[in-house]
């Protein structure tokens, strides 16, 4: 299986070029770049803080259709640092990826 039908093509696409693939864009891209100033754990602050604002400004109907994506889990695990959200977090482990809600 090389195709993610589980999600909006441009997200697989992006989760694709983080793990360095070639990828072609595609003209109804759902990807969004943004600024930041700080470390993970800074973004993460940030995050949390305009999470109702993304949500109004993007038409998103439940949580569960909100992804954050990264190359290293370490990289997820700074940024969910001291966001006191509900969420599910896929981290690589010997058996591939397995969800851990917190």
């Amino acid at each position: 299986m090389n195709i993610n039908y589980r999600c909006h093509a441009s997200i697989d696409l992006y989760g694709r070029k983080l793990l360095g693939y070639d990828v072609e864009p595609i003209k109804d891209s759902r990807i969004y770049k943004i600024g930041i100033d700080g470390n993970e754990t800074d973004i993460g602050l940030w995050f949390e803080r305009n999470i109702k604002q993304m949500i109004s400004n993007f038409g998103v109907n439940k949580n569960s259709e909100i992804g954050i994506l990264s190359k290293k889990d370490l990289t997820l695990e700074l940024f969910l640092e001291k966001v006191n959200l509900p969420h599910k977090i896929f981290k690589k482990n010997d058996f591939g990826r397995s969800p851990i809600t917190l």
